[in-house]
C-alpha cells in the first residue's frame, strides 16, 4: 500500500495482561509479555525509518530529525483530529448559553478552532520534513533547501531530468499544496480564529477576522471536511515519496526490538526484504527464551527458527569440517 501510515491500529499489542504476584516479603514480581514488533502495520515511513540508519549511516542529524519528523507530525496531527471530533459536540454548551443568556464566552468554539489550526500546522510539518529527506538523499544540482521552492522548480520542469518520475509526479499532482501552505503560513503567527456550527445541517464554519483580505475575513466552510481533505491528501503523497525513498534502502541488516517478556527484552536482525512479517529476520534472543533447549517465548515465530537452523549448520560444519 502506499499509505504513509496505518492509523487504525496501535504500535503496539498487549500479549499478556500484568500478573503481579507478592511473595512473603512484600517485593513484587511482574510476569508479562508485549509485542511491539508489528510490520504488517508498517507503512511506508515507517519502512523506511525503521532502516534508515542502518542504510544511511552518514546521514546528517538534520535528515535523522526529518525522518523521524514526518511520522511524529502525521501523528500529532490525527491525535489532534481525534480530539477535534471529540470537542466539536460541546459547541452545544455554547448555544445554550447564548439561548439562555444571551452571550457566550465562546469557549468551546475556541478550543475547537485552536485544535483545528494546529491540525493544518502539523501536517505540513510532515511535509516540510519529507522535503528534507529528499533534499538529504537526492544531493542533485538545482534542488533548493526550502520546501516552497523545490514544489515550484518541480512544477517547472527545472528538476525533471534530475529526479525520479515517481517523485516529479508526486509534487506535479500536488494541488492542495498551494491552499495548505497559504493557511499554514498565516495561521503560524496569528491569534485563535473561531468556529461556528449550523444548527440545521450541523457542518461547523470555521472563520478569522484576522486572515483574509481588508474586505473580508477568512472563511472555511464545513472545515471538518476541508480537515479530511487535506489530510488524505497529504497522507497519499508521502506514501508516494517514501514508497520510493524505500528504494533506496540498502540490504544490510538492522536490529529490532520484538518485544518484551518476564522482563527480558526480544530482538531480531531483520533487513529490508520486499515482504516483512512476524516471522521475517533472526532472532537474537535465543539463549534466553529458552530452558533445556525448549523455547519458552509467547511470540515464538519463524525468526527463532530461523535463528536455531542457522545454528545448527554452524555446528554441522563445525563437526565435519577437517
Amino acid at each position: 500500500m502506499l499509505d504513509s501510515t496505518d492509523t487504525a491500529s496501535p504500535d503496539s499489542e498487549a500479549i499478556a495482561s500484568l500478573k503481579p504476584e507478592s511473595s512473603v516479603r512484600g517485593s513484587r514480581k511482574t510476569d508479562y509479555s508485549v509485542r511491539t514488533f508489528v510490520p504488517e502495520q508498517w507503512g511506508q515511513i515507517d519502512r523506511f525509518a525503521t532502516f534508515f540508519a542502518a542504510s544511511f549511516p552518514d546521514a546528517k542529524y538534520v535528515e535523522r530529525r526529518a525522518v523521524s519528523g514526518v511520522r511524529n507530525h502525521f501523528r500529532k496531527a490525527l491525535v489532534l483530529r481525534s480530539l477535534a471530533m471529540r470537542i466539536a459536540p460541546t459547541l452545544a454548551i455554547d448555544r445554550q448559553q447564548l439561548a439562555e443568556k444571551g452571550y457566550t464566552p465562546a469557549e468551546r468554539a475556541q478550543e475547537l478552532a485552536a485544535v483545528v489550526e494546529n491540525v493544518f500546522t502539523e501536517i505540513y510539518s510532515a511535509v516540510d520534513c519529507a522535503r528534507q529527506v529528499l533534499y538529504g538523499r537526492y544531493p542533485v544540482q538545482g534542488l533548493p533547501n526550502s520546501t516552497r521552492k523545490t514544489f515550484d522548480r518541480i512544477r517547472d520542469k527545472s528538476l525533471d531530468a534530475v529526479l525520479p518520475d515517481a517523485l516529479l509526479s508526486a509534487f506535479k499532482e500536488a494541488d492542495w499544496y498551494d491552499p495548505l501552505r497559504v493557511l499554514r503560513d498565516e495561521l503560524t503567527h496569528s491569534d485563535i480564529g473561531s468556529v461556528v456550527q449550523d444548527g440545521v445541517t450541523g457542518k461547523i464554519t470555521y472563520m478569522h477576522t484576522g486572515l483574509g483580505t481588508r474586505e473580508r475575513a477568512l472563511v472555511i466552510e464545513d472545515i471538518f471536511n476541508r480537515m479530511e481533505a487535506d489530510i488524505g491528501s497529504v497522507n497519499l503523497f508521502l506514501g508516494k515519496v517514501f514508497y520510493q525513498f524505500n528504494s533506496l534502502l540498502k540490504d544490510v541488516p538492522t536490529i529490532q526490538m520484538c518485544g518484551l517478556h518476564q522482563g527480558k527484552a526480544l530482538i531480531r536482525e531483520i533487513r529490508p526484504e520486499p515482504s516483512i512479517t512476524f516471522d521475517s529476520g533472526k532472532c537474537l534472543a535465543v539463549s534466553w527464551i529458552e530452558i533445556d533447549g525448549k523455547p519458552i517465548c509467547p511470540l515464538l515465530c519463524g525468526a527463532y527458527w530461523t535463528a536455531k537452523s542457522e545454528a545448527q549448520h554452524r555446528d554441522f560444519v563445525a563437526k565435519t569440517d577437517p
